[in-house]
């Protein structure tokens, strides 16, 4: 493609007008010092490492890694929300807890017991 052809951002564009700036009065004259040295390199610089191709690539990282920061900041309110409702349960909600927990596990001993005494009832199958 024509470089001429390519459509230039409003960043692009600053670049390559300093550039330009840069190439032709200051480094023409030799009154270039070294911070401005500096700068004309640095600009050289992302003139040629943000092209067209890399902003887009970039843009569209930029939009993914934005999607994944507003699922977590979601998830991290939804937990903060929940840890608050359960301090404001208590103390009173741990014995609760503490009794289905007792009940889970003696529900999955007798769902154990059961099975294995369909074993013992129907060894071939």
């Amino acid at each position: 493609m024509a470089r001429a052809a390519l459509q230039h951002g409003p960043a692009e564009t600053q670049v390559r007008q300093a550039c330009r700036h840069f190439d032709r009065r200051e480094l023409a004259n030799n009154k270039l010092t070294g911070a401005g040295v500096g700068r004309v390199f640095k600009y050289q610089v992302m003139q040629k490492a943000y092209t067209k191709e890399s902003v887009l690539a970039l843009k569209k990282i930029k939009a993914a890694l934005d999607t994944e920061l507003q699922a977590a900041e979601a998830s991290l309110q939804h937990s903060t929300t929940e840890i608050h409702a359960y301090e404001r349960i208590g103390a009173q909600f741990n014995p609760i807890v503490d009794e289905y927990t007792h009940i889970q596990e003696r529900i999955a001993h007798v769902q154990w017991a059961l099975l294995q005494l369909k074993q013992q009832q129907h060894p071939d199958e």
